[in-house]
């Protein structure tokens, strides 16, 4: 469920599809943010100073999940010259896919900490999944 809406498999299949097509298609210089701790933060700096003389879209709030920045690319013009992405880590595996849809040109790994213990039992495995 994404803010109130439950998608069937069919239709998450169709909007990443179509996500995946605009952003291998856009032009722009696009850079992914992962983490235990500091994205949303990170990606609104990064955007604030590159903003003053580059037009810059970034992924609104902490919209870092697969269904979440396929919505927001639906919402580019094609005109940004930089795009910044957050990338949400829930499961293993979950960076790499969303490495696969967004294609970043610059990576950026703000920190890795015992947040997502729950998720990966050890940092190593934390360190694992935000570094592949």
């Amino acid at each position: 469920m994404v803010r109130g809406k439950a998608y069937s498999s069919t239709k998450k299949r169709k909007i990443i599809a179509t996500a995946q097509q605009i952003l291998a298609n856009h032009p722009a210089l696009k850079i992914a943010i992962a983490g235990s701790y500091g994205k949303t933060t990170a990606k609104e700096i990064i955007s604030a100073i590159l903003g003053e003389g580059k037009k810059v879209a970034f992924t609104p709030d902490n919209m870092n999940t697969m269904i979440g920045i396929s919505r927001f690319a639906k919402t580019l013009d094609g005109t940004e010259e930089i795009i910044i992405f957050e990338l949400g880590e829930e499961q293993v595996g979950d960076v790499r896919d969303l490495c696969n849809l967004v294609h970043p040109d610059i990576g950026i790994i703000t920190g890795i900490n015992e947040a997502h213990l729950s998720s990966f039992k050890t940092l190593d495995r934390t360190t694992a999944t935000i570094s592949n």
